[in-house]
């Protein structure tokens, strides 16, 4: 049994969402949006019925097994019951998704291809996928300085 149930650089990304989402959002629509944990894939993703029934057991399989690091989730009632629907997706990438020397060569190829499988079921189904480690790399202190305080999360909002 562990103490959370997320790791230090997950509970620290929660804390920075729910930060930000304050920031842009307006009062009024704050409570409308849930960030969701490690949430698997099968759970918001269903397999098609009219597959056939390996294609249906492949596709299965693969959603069971991967999961969402964060599901920022809007909230909305419809007839007699609240539907969360999800509005952003965020993986938070660690050392395994960019180099083999930690895991190996294996954990390494087998980490690109699940990135690639989730990258192309989220680009087809229109739900934003983000990357915060890849943004980093790629832009460097700006991605950490959006962190850093109103006046630069504002600046950013108003570009």
């Amino acid at each position: 049994f562990t103490k959370s149930c997320m790791n230090a650089n997950e509970s620290l990304m929660y804390y920075y969402i729910n930060y930000i989402l304050k920031e842009i959002l307006p009062a009024s629509e704050f409570s409308n949006y849930y960030i969701f944990p490690q949430v698997s894939i099968y759970s918001f993703i269903k397999v098609h019925s009219s597959l056939e029934q390996d294609e249906s057991e492949y596709a299965s399989r693969n959603y069971w097994a991967k999961s969402i690091d964060f599901v920022i989730c809007y909230c909305h009632k419809a007839d007699r019951q609240y539907l969360y629907t999800p509005v952003l997706l965020m993986e938070l990438d660690g050392s395994s998704h960019f180099s083999s020397a930690k895991y190996g060569t294996k954990t390494f190829r087998r980490q690109q291809e699940n990135d690639r499988f989730k990258d192309s079921l989220f680009s087809d189904l229109n739900i934003p996928l983000i990357r915060p480690a890849r943004i980093f790399r790629a832009y460097g202190c700006c991605y950490l300085n959006i962190f850093h305080g109103r006046a630069r999360i504002n600046k950013i909002k108003n570009t």
